[in-house]
């Protein structure tokens, strides 16, 4: 009899959920079309701006003359390539990769937009 409780104080919490999401997001739609704004273009660039936010921290190993491009927390691999250059125009192609700080040999590079720039600092 109480699992029967249970399970109906359940069911009642994530309708309830559900149905304030509902309510809220409504309410969202409505008082930006009442303002005259879009939330889809809105929110496209929020996205553009989050993206250009995020600044990756990769490392650079090199083996047999070719360097190989890593991502600092995770150690995943990102891509490889001849010179630090290339790996920035990689890193960007492939990686989605458009600001990172990247370490190799002991000098700092900075990758913005598929170029590369020595840090002297």
């Amino acid at each position: 009899m109480e699992l029967i409780y249970i399970i109906i104080f359940g069911l009642g919490f994530i309708l309830g959920k559900i149905h304030t999401y509902m309510k809220i997001t409504n309410l969202i739609k409505e008082t930006a079309k009442r303002h005259g704004i879009s939330l889809e273009q809105e929110l496209d660039r929020m996205n553009i701006d989050n993206d250009l936010r995020i600044i990756y921290q990769l490392i650079v190993e090199s083996h047999n003359d070719i360097l190989y491009l890593f991502e600092k927390e995770s150690n995943r691999f990102i891509c490889q390539g001849a010179s630090v250059q290339e790996l920035a125009k990689l890193a960007k192609e492939q990686g989605n990769i458009i600001n990172a700080a990247v370490v190799y040999d002991n000098r700092i590079f900075t990758f913005v937009n598929g170029e590369s720039t020595e840090f002297s600092g």
